[in-house]
């Protein structure tokens, strides 16, 4: 027996409490409909399913850095310091039309959320990166796509792609990701079109 059998069987009944070891003299015993332990099942296995579909959608990218700071210069936004109090109107504008500066957005050229982006060092990967992934065949096909020079991994949600910069009609992005002069484009891994 398994240890999910263990945890997760629906027909097990739960142990009695102290408070429920007396049956009250209005209760009556339960009549159990046939479809009952289905139902059961199904839900006691809720999790497990939710659980499956927890794989979020990525695309992956991969460069070599020269350090962790540089790596974290590239793939998050950077920020200068804010003006004084007493800068001017156009001093402060100034600084509101150079913030944040992003070069992974930049090379990229989409509009982008921050909070979906994540940078993996070399020695997370490829074991934290398989965890990532929900198929066998998606796991094989990063693994082939690894080369030793990389130093850093970038992870792109792929919900977190709003629009293309480059793109002058509006709407989703229709540009597939591709690399650029910094980037090794790795593909997207559970995406619409991956194994299950």
């Amino acid at each position: 027996m398994s240890v999910f059998s263990t945890l997760f069987d629906p027909l097990e009944k739960p142990a009695p409490s102290a408070t429920d070891t007396h049956q009250a003299p209005h209760e009556e015993e339960a009549t159990v409909d046939p479809a009952q332990p289905q139902e059961q099942a199904e839900s006691a296995n809720l999790p497990l399913l939710e659980a499956a579909d927890a794989y979020f959608a990525f695309h992956l990218f991969a460069a070599h850095f020269p350090s962790q700071a540089e790596a974290e210069r590239f793939a998050f936004e950077q920020w200068e310091p804010e003006p004084a109090a007493d800068a001017s109107d156009a001093e402060f504008s100034a600084w509101e039309a150079r913030n944040p500066s992003w070069r992974l957005r930049q090379e990229l050229g989409y509009y982008m959320d921050a909070d979906f982006v994540e940078l993996i060092g070399k020695d997370d990967c490829p074991q934290y990166l398989d965890s990532l992934i929900r198929s066998d065949a998606e796991q094989q096909r990063l693994r082939s796509r690894i080369k030793a020079h990389y130093s850093h991994f970038i992870i792109v949600g792929s919900e977190s792609i709003d629009g293309d910069q480059r793109s002058v009609a509006s709407g989703p992005n229709q540009r597939p990701p591709q690399s650029t002069p910094t980037l090794d484009y790795l593909g997207e891994f559970n995406g619409s079109s991956a194994p299950h």
